[in-house]
């Protein structure tokens, strides 16, 4: 009977040394699955971090290129305007001359305030955007000169004082090119 006994616990104690080395298979298997997983996680970690330094990256270029456009974009438009102004102050001058050929005197010529370039100077962006650039601050005296000149041209003519009329029309192109040279720093800064 003892034999039998020892029999059964022999039987026990191997089913038992069975199921742990089955357990403990199990757990290798499963440690083994759970480092994978975390090498995996690791790897994965690792990529998300590269993606995000990656992303940082594209958005700060993405940034600075916005940035660089929008320079380019407001160069451009105050690139435009003063090359526009120019054409809109040789298109003032050239009405001077048209109202004096067909004796015209009397109808309206703006000042130096009331032109595009006056407004702009006087009441747009001009003073915000350029007051601290070259060519700003000389630019009003001889456009001033450039209006009052080809007004004062229109008179002298009128008055039948051609000589007069040709020193102020004179007068109104020196200062014409002065004002263009002024737009023409304003541009080079621009």
């Amino acid at each position: 009977m003892v034999a039998d006994e020892v029999r059964q616990l022999a039987s026990k104690a191997h089913e038992a040394s069975s199921q742990i080395e089955v357990l403990v298979r199990q757990i290798v298997a499963q440690a083994q699955e759970i480092k994978s997983i975390i090498d995996d996680n690791q790897a994965s970690a690792a990529e998300v971090a590269t993606s995000s330094s990656q992303i940082d990256v594209v958005v700060t270029q993405v940034l600075a290129q916005s940035g660089r456009m929008q320079q380019v974009i407001h160069s451009a438009a105050s690139t435009s305007f003063l090359n526009t102004t120019k054409l809109d102050h040789a298109v003032w001058k050239n009405t001077i001359y048209r109202l004096i050929d067909q004796q015209h005197f009397h109808e309206p010529v703006s000042d130096h305030a009331q032109c595009r370039l006056g407004k702009w100077y006087f009441e747009g962006q001009g003073a915000e955007l350029f007051a601290h650039k070259p060519g700003f601050r000389e630019l009003d005296g001889p456009h001033k000169r450039v209006h009052e000149s080809g007004k004062a041209a229109l008179h002298a003519r009128e008055q039948g004082d051609i000589k007069g009329m040709v020193e102020q029309l004179k007068t109104m192109e020196n200062a014409s090119m002065q004002v263009v040279h002024c737009i023409d720093r304003l541009l080079e800064s621009a």
